[in-house]
Formats: structure tokens, sequence, C-alpha cells
């Protein structure tokens, strides 16, 4: 299957309020009928919940328009469906044709007997998403007609980057930066526009980004200027960024364009020897070679949705946000109701309630 489980049992979320959106349909063409037959006709209307959008493509906010032919036998069934014209994403139409597989026909007709057939088909692919506009950064824009400027050095995590002091004490935050990109690219002024709650993570963020991060300036009329920037570095442990009970309470969602993530993986456990002594060097190696192995597997092999929750102070969920390439956006409600209820948040201590960050890490589709 490759787009009816994305969010069915994968996403955990309860209802916020209602946000409109334009969502996904499919349409058949008009065609001219040969003479002496019908041509096959819809047994229910082609709806597409917001639940089978393909995870992946909601989060990079992809959307398009696909033009399928397909195929129907004598019973209804379609049993082929070829792409005419995509939309560009073949994961987008990789799911249109998933998505055809499961439609049901009248057959079409010919002299009284049910004949095979073919209809086309043109489905749009609309992200159930709207814009949370109420959270948009305030970062003033570049002037009119000037381009904004382009990464040029990489953006690799290296060992130390989350401090080792950090982890011991089991510090995780995330801290929103504000920098200048200087006229020759590199990055001038920085400073923590929202703090991780640790000022050793906000350092080490800043020491992430000033000494190594190289752009192409922007430009206007083909002349390099200073531009602002924002970035979100996170710091997170694993397996502790899932467990609900341990979230951080924020009072806004922190979200940027750019989000770098810092992973440390943190091996818990001990062992026990007979006689009371200290565990030697090939104890320990064991243990962590034990507790590796229980860890998530490869980011390679899943999409982690980065997402925001507002909890009230009475315990109830309020407002439910996904970050996207394109901002802070909500599921409609259709979407969020295609989702499977999680366990309980911790109940907020601060009067006007929390907003949590609460990824989940869901398959990637094959």
């Amino acid at each position: 299957m490759f787009a009816r489980a994305f969010l069915f049992g994968s996403l955990m979320a309860a209802i916020a309020p209602a946000a409109v959106a334009q969502t996904s349909s499919a349409l058949i063409l008009p065609e001219p009928a040969q003479a002496g037959t019908t041509p096959p006709s819809l047994v229910m209307p082609l709806d597409i919940p917001d639940g089978e959008y393909p995870l992946e493509s909601l989060l990079a906010a992809e959307e398009g328009r696909v033009s399928l032919n397909v195929v129907i036998n004598i019973e209804g069934k379609a049993i082929f469906a070829q792409i005419l014209t995509g939309s560009g994403i073949p994961r987008l139409d990789a799911a249109a044709k998933e998505l055809a597989a499961g439609w049901v026909f009248h057959p079409a007709m010919r002299n009284g007997e049910a004949v095979g057939g073919s209809v086309k088909v043109e489905l749009t692919w609309k992200a159930p998403l709207v814009p949370a506009r109420d959270y948009d950064s305030d970062v003033p824009a570049l002037p009119n007609g000037a381009i904004p400027p382009k990464p040029i050095s990489g953006r690799a995590i290296i060992a130390g980057d989350y401090p080792p002091t950090s982890i011991r004490a089991g510090q995780r935050g995330i801290a929103l930066l504000r920098y200048m990109v200087q006229p020759d690219g590199s990055v001038g002024d920085i400073g923590v526009a929202r703090s991780s709650g640790f000022g050793d993570l906000d350092n080490a963020a800043i020491a992430m980004v000033k000494p190594r991060w190289k752009f192409e300036p922007a430009t206007l009329n083909g002349n390099p200027i200073a531009a602002l920037r924002e970035t979100v570095i996170s710091f997170q442990m694993d397996p502790a960024i899932f467990d609900r009970q341990k979230m951080r309470c924020y009072d806004r969602p922190i979200s940027a364009t750019e989000n770098i993530q810092v992973w440390a993986a943190v091996v818990i456990g001990r062992v026990i020897t007979r006689n009371g002594r200290p565990p030697t060097r090939e104890q320990l190696e064991q243990l962590a070679r034990e507790q590796v192995a229980k860890l998530p597997p490869s980011p390679n092999t899943y999409v982690l949705v980065r997402r925001w929750t507002f909890v009230a102070k009475n315990g109830e969920v309020e407002d439910t946000l996904f970050e996207t390439p394109k901002g802070l956006m909500r599921p409609t409600n259709p979407l969020l109701q295609s989702m499977q209820q999680g366990a309980p948040y911790l109940k907020p201590k601060a009067d006007k309630g929390c907003w949590y960050f609460d990824p989940v890490r869901v398959p990637k589709s094959n």
C-alpha cells in the first residue's frame, strides 16, 4: 500500500479548531462515446479523504495535478491506471495510481452486456493545510526585487555540537537564532531571539552558525546587500523526545523556514556483577551494543513530523500545527480526525496553557 497507511495509525493527534481549506478532488473528463456503447460510470463520487494525502508531500507542502487513464473490467473494477500527465512530483503520481486501484464503477455496456472500458480522470492534489498566519515570522522582508542569500556551506552536524555536559544533564530545547548575512556572505551579528532555556545550548547553536555557515549574499539590482535571516536549532534526545510526560512548555511555537536537528541517542542501563565490583570496560561496551541495537531505525527510513500541540490549562488539546517549508500550517479537521488519539499530554502548570513540541516518527513510503 502506498497512500492508505500514511496517516491512519501512524500519527497521534486530538481535534483542533476547524480550518477551512480546499481539499483534493478527482473529476472524470468527458469523452465522446462509441456508437452503441455506454461508458463506465461511477458507483459513488470520487472523494479523496484528507487522510489519503501522501505524508511526505504533505510535510513538503507539495501540490499538483495528475491525469490518469483508468482501465475498468467487466465487473467495474479499476485494474490499471496509466499516468497521462504527471504532476512533476513522483510520489503524488504514485499515490494517484494507488487511489485509482480502489475505485469502483458501473462497467461499460454494449448491447446490454458488460464490457471492458476506460475513463480519463483528472486528480488535483490540494494539501489539507491552511497557513497559521498568527505565528508568522516578524523578520523584515527584503526590499522589492532583492534576491535572498543562498547557503554555500553544508549544515552537517559534527561531534561536540551537542555539548556533552548538556547531554549528561538531560538538557533539551529549541533555540531560534537571528543573524545577519553580510554582503561578503559571512555571518555577522547573531543573537538568540527565543532561548532554548539553557545557556549552554544557546551558545552551542550560535557556535554552529557564526563560524561555519557561508552564503552567496543577497543582492539588489546586482549589488550585494546585508540580509537578516533566522533559523531554528533543535537539541533533542532519543527516545525522550517522544515522551509526552517529559515535554517542555513553550509560550508559542518556535519555527523558521530552516530547521537544524541536533540529536543525541542516550544509552541507559546498568551492568550487574555477582561480586559487587564495578563493571569492566568490556561489560560496559556490551551494554552499549545491546542498547544501541534497540534504538529506532536510521533517519533514512522514516519521516519526522514536526508538530506543535497547544494544551490548555484543563489538559484539553486546542490547536495543532505542522511545520512545512511554507511555514506553520493548520491541518483541516478531516485530516485530524483521520489520525489516531495518542497518549495524554502533561497537564500544563502555566495558567495560559502550553505549546508542546510533539514530533512523530512515521515510516517512509516505499
